[in-house]
């Protein structure tokens, strides 16, 4: 039984007593922190306009950039902050565009391939002072490569959330299992769960990007972030022996029907799940929140890292990243700055990514995660436990036409249509054409 369920009270009062925090003292403590770190000794004092485009535009994500800036300027009351909130649709295509045309001082992006071009053409300012400021270094180590561009630091992340394999822990204790830690674990978890006539994994073919997904995990497993990251930009041919050894990987699990068939029309991979045909599913913590609603409590659900398969590749991990970063171009650098240190700090980002709001997680490591055991799991991971650090998301990763093509190749590998070789001289081709 765990502590919560042993003392329900105690459990209730310590959560009441951080939300009264959270509603009362936060605007207190964040201030006297923002102090800390809002200008360096010596700086001009700060004034004028400081204007922000953000793309994340749900309604939730409005309210807690509002309450950010909020905080922000009781620090400095001096800076007239205006934020404009663009639907994510329209913000994508005209992101260019809005850096170069009247750019904003501080513009909300993600870390990655999608960044790089716009450091290499100097659109985005680089922020090694920013990082400095606050030592995120240290507290932000995992993102650092995913910001950076020839030594340089672009921008400051904010929030995160993680993949990983959500299981049901129902299933897994009926049938005497552990989450798995190695690759031979997993396997052997599979046959057992196969045995029982379940499927190992929940997979649909309702969205492309669930067999990315697979792709990246077993890539970054065999062969680690950097060779990743490498191949997804372009820079390694798709027939290397490397990628071999990946595909080889995932054609064993195809071959050992370890996914859940289409049948009776149904084609995302959480029906399977919920309705206990399939014990796991490779996913994104956004999935827990509808799974809670739907009644899945810790006795029905859990999550576990995918597991190692080559013992000498470091551990990384999938984080989708937002960022805020700062245009070339902008008007005011020195406010900008500020609030870029500002929204480093570990007590801003806990507040910004409370329930609800980005249903994500904090990046800095001294940050608090929501009270949701897979969440606070998940923010161990991300922040303390990935040495290789942590990637985008293969369409992040890599340019969009090849994105796109290279998911109908993913795809047909995840439904056992070509072999191994096949995939990988498609993939080639796609890379050649698109590269060239």
């Amino acid at each position: 039984m765990r502590s919560w369920q042993r003392y329900p009270r105690f459990f209730l009062l310590f959560r009441s007593i951080l939300f009264l925090f959270a509603l009362f003292l936060w605007p207190v403590v964040a201030t006297a922190q923002a102090e800390e770190t809002a200008q360096p000794d010596g700086a001009a004092p700060l004034s004028g306009k400081l204007v922000i485009y953000s793309g994340l535009a749900f309604p939730k994500q409005v309210g807690a950039m509002e309450e950010m800036i909020a905080g922000f300027t009781q620090v400095h009351p001096e800076i007239d902050v205006v934020l404009r909130s663009i639907n994510i649709f329209a913000f994508t295509p005209q992101f260019r565009d809005l850096l170069i045309n009247n750019p904003p001082d501080v513009i909300t992006w993600t870390p990655g391939n999608k960044l790089r071009p716009y450091a290499v053409e100097g659109l985005i300012e680089p922020v090694d002072d920013v990082w400095a400021a606050g030592d995120l270094h240290m507290a932000m180590a995992p993102t650092k490569t995913a910001l950076s561009y020839k030594e340089h630091v672009y921008g400051v992340p904010i929030s995160q959330y993680p993949w990983g394999i959500v299981y049901r822990r129902d299933i897994f204790d009926k049938l005497g299992l552990s989450p798995p830690q190695t690759w031979e674990e997993q396997l052997e978890n599979c046959r057992v769960i196969q045995d029982a006539g379940i499927s190992c994994f929940g997979y649909g073919q309702e969205f492309k990007w669930t067999a990315a997904a697979w792709f990246d995990y077993l890539n970054l497993r065999v062969n680690g972030a950097e060779f990743h990251c490498a191949l997804t930009q372009g820079e390694i041919a798709w027939t290397d022996a490397r990628v071999t050894n990946t595909f080889q990987v995932w054609a064993a699990l195809v071959d050992e029907g370890v996914f859940s068939e289409r049948r009776d029309g149904r084609h995302d991979a959480f029906q399977f799940f919920v309705e206990g045909e399939a014990a796991a599913v490779l996913t994104g913590s956004y999935s827990i929140r509808p799974l809670r609603e739907g009644g899945m409590d810790d006795t029905k659900i859990g999550f576990y890292r995918f597991p190692q398969i080559a013992s000498d590749v470091p551990m990384a991990e999938i984080a989708p990243i937002d960022s805020l970063h700062i245009p070339s171009g902008a008007q005011n650098k020195d406010a900008a700055r500020a609030f870029l240190r500002y929204a480093a700090q570990p007590a801003v980002q806990s507040i910004l990514n409370e329930a609800d709001a980005f249903t994500k997680l904090p990046v800095h490591s001294k940050a608090l995660p929501e009270e949701d055991v897979i969440f606070t799991q998940g923010f161990t991971m991300l922040t303390q436990q990935t040495p290789g650090g942590v990637v985008q998301f293969f369409d992040q990763n890599t340019k969009p036409e090849m994105a796109l093509r290279s998911l109908a190749v993913f795809r047909k590998m995840m439904a056992g249509k070509i072999d191994p070789s096949e995939a990988q001289e498609s993939l080639e081709e796609l890379r050649q054409e698109i590269y060239r």
